[in-house]
């Protein structure tokens, strides 16, 4: 029964994450705007107690089926806890930290970068930090699930030893999820390192790949001009959005700025 609840938990879950990602590919086939975004607040509140429910489950079964398995449990308890809060915690501020309704309706959002389809927000300079730290975060957090959860999915799936798999069955089953979600978050994490290599937005990027080729998109370097004083996408998306960066993920977040510019008369 515990292993059917979790597996139910776990498959609905990640599937109720991927309705907004189902919305946008709606609204690329249907035409005259008959399908519209997934913006209302209480979808991301939402949104944000599945991911809030997905990181309590994922606890309660290291600390029931994983916690004797690791060297070091003490440590290893409390820095995957800590990893786990800080995970709900960025994901909300993700979701969250809006720009004024008037910019997202223009795309006009200081540093805009993409609209993403799992927080159903835009990401840009105010909430980038905590979408990145949440990639990076959730990364780690499933790598580490994987790699408890591989021994006994190797026992009982591949080596189909009958009294391991009994004894490891929930484990077993856990480790797919899991490493389905790592291959999905961290293919996103090493986009958005790239692109830092590369200083474009996820925006210049698609730009650059509809008008200027794959090839170049990704491996053509977005020059930075002193003499305009721009700057480099980890400082616009990062190092400027707070004084401590990365560091300071798990503080209280900036106040969104009102980007707006006044409208040109007739126009």
């Amino acid at each position: 029964l515990s292993v059917m609840w979790l597996l139910w938990v776990v498959i609905g879950g990640v599937g109720v994450l991927q309705l907004p990602l189902l919305v946008d590919l709606l609204l690329a086939i249907v035409p005259n705007q008959t399908v519209h975004r997934l913006t209302q607040q209480w979808v991301s509140y939402f949104l944000i107690s599945v991911v809030l429910l997905l990181s309590l489950v994922a606890l309660w079964f290291y600390f029931t089926h994983c916690v004797f398995l690791v060297s070091y449990p003490i440590f290893h308890s409390i820095l995957l806890t800590y990893i786990w809060v800080l995970t709900v915690w960025n994901y909300a501020y993700a979701c969250l930290i809006q720009p004024p309704e008037e910019d997202q309706r223009l795309k006009r959002a200081k540093d805009f970068d993409h609209y993403c389809p799992f927080t159903m927000n835009v990401v840009f300079r105010d909430n980038y930090r905590f979408f990145f730290t949440f990639l990076f975060l959730a990364t780690i957090g499933m790598v580490d699930a994987s790699i408890l959860t591989y021994p006994s999915f190797q026992s009982c799936w591949l080596n189909h030893e009958q009294v391991e798999c009994t004894l490891g069955l929930l484990e077993s089953t856990i480790f797919m999820p899991c490493f389905a979600l790592v291959m999905a978050s961290g293919g996103l994490l090493f986009c958005q390192i790239w692109l830092f290599y590369i200083n474009k937005t996820t925006a210049e990027f698609f730009h650059d790949v509809n008008y200027s080729g794959l090839a170049v998109a990704c491996f053509e370097h977005k020059k930075v001009d002193p003499a305009q004083h721009s700057l480099t996408k980890y400082d616009r998306m990062i190092v400027n959005t707070s004084t401590f960066g990365l560091l300071s993920s798990f503080l209280p977040p900036i106040k969104a700025h009102n980007n707006t510019s006044p409208s040109k008369k007739g126009t």
